[in-house]
This record gives C-alpha cells, structure tokens and sequence, in this order.
C-alpha cells in the first residue's frame, strides 16, 4: 500500500514540475511575442 501511495506523490510531483517547466516557457514566449510585435521599442531604447 506504501509503495502506491509513494508512486502516485512520484507522479503527482513529475505532473506539477512538468506543469511549472510548461507555464515558465508559456509565460516567456508571450514575452518575447510581444516584444516581436513592437520593434520600435528596441530602436527607441
């Protein structure tokens, strides 16, 4: 019974590095997209 509880805490805690990994890049992808869409702020900086 151990071994199951200590599997399921082994994926629930692979889902949520998984899931942080994802939202990190999601969150700078939409960074870099919206630094893409305005050039004009780099060549004013």
């Amino acid at each position: 019974m151990s071994l199951l509880i200590s599997e399921l805490l082994h994926t629930l805690g692979v889902m949520v590095a998984a899931f942080a990994i994802l939202s990190l890049l999601a969150m700078f992808l939409k960074a870099e997209a919206a630094t893409a869409d305005k050039p004009e702020n780099r060549e004013g900086a």
